[in-house]
């Protein structure tokens, strides 16, 4: 308040010194300029803590307060969840949501066979305790300035990672196939994975079905109309939409397919933190499962 008025009196003339206004209010100058101090401080600390939140948002613009909060504390911060959300609403910097349209991206097969929703019994049972155990699995629509299509995706049932994915102008069997051999490519699973997608035609063709038996893959499908069942593919679409696609004005898909190349691997795979995780990235949580077993197996010492 003395500083408020001090400044006033200095910008209008008034003539009050802040020696009057101590003297006026009863407040010690010493008092005073120790507190300024202090003020001075708490707002260069607050400035540098908005400066490290700016980074870290501009990394992974679709972090919420809780994200925010268990960066800074990886980072050595001393903070809680509730100073972030104070300052992220004081600063302006919180999560904003796009509306974009969602076109229909699973077009079934009514000759085609349901499978059973393997998943969620695996997932009941406990089996989904490795990596590579589950692999689940969906299609998104991506608008460019220039051209439209499709980005599909597998993603590790237990440890969220997209270990496969594939751009292409259409929604057909030769996308969901390229994403699916880049994923055996990559991980080569045993018999057993479970694969779980909707009933889109493109997940149940002769050619999509014959290379998942080749690797002894079990088929899981969800039920139509139930969209949840396969939230974590779901999650990841509203992931990929509002904190990469929908923030760059990309101007065809060889552009998205050279810029999801390095979001996917670095930033989603290799550094964002994930809740369902107990805040780690998917190449954090898959090391310290590894790491984890290595120690129980007595091969890591």
């Amino acid at each position: 308040m003395i500083s408020g008025l001090y400044r006033l009196s200095q910008k209008q003339g008034l003539g009050y010194s802040l020696r009057k206004l101590c003297h006026l209010f009863g407040v010690n100058r010493a008092w005073y300029y120790q507190r300024q101090k202090k003020v001075e401080k708490a707002n260069l600390e607050e400035e540098s803590l908005k400066q490290r939140v700016e980074q870290i948002l501009g990394t992974y613009s679709g972090y919420g307060y809780r994200r925010v909060t268990k960066a800074l504390q990886k980072a050595g911060e001393k903070i809680n969840h509730k100073r972030v959300r104070r300052l992220l609403k004081k600063w302006g910097l919180g999560w904003k949501r796009w509306r974009r349209r969602k076109p229909l991206t699973s077009v079934n097969d009514p000759k085609a066979a349901r499978e059973a929703n393997r998943l969620v019994t695996a997932k009941q049972g406990g089996e989904i305790n490795a990596p590579d155990r589950a692999w689940v699995g969906d299609v998104l629509f991506v608008a460019t300035k220039k051209e439209e299509g499709y980005l599909a995706t597998l993603l590790d049932g237990f440890s969220r990672k997209v270990v496969g994915w594939a751009v292409s102008r259409h929604n057909d069997t030769p996308l969901t196939l390229r994403a699916l051999q880049m994923a055996i490519g990559q991980r080569r699973p045993e018999a057993g994975l479970i694969h779980h997608t909707d009933k889109g035609s493109n997940y149940t063709s002769r050619e999509y079905r014959e290379q998942l038996t080749a690797i002894g893959a079990v088929v899981s499908h969800s039920q139509p109309g139930r969209p949840q069942q396969n939230g974590m593919a779901e999650s990841f679409n509203k992931t990929v939409s509002y904190e990469k696609l929908y923030l760059e004005e990309f101007q065809n898909l060889a552009e998205v397919t050279v810029g999801l190349e390095d979001w996917l691997e670095r930033i989603y795979n290799g550094g964002r933190l994930h809740s369902s995780l107990g805040y780690q990235s998917p190449v954090e949580f898959e090391h310290n499962w590894l790491t984890h077993i290595g120690l129980e197996s007595g091969l890591v010492k």
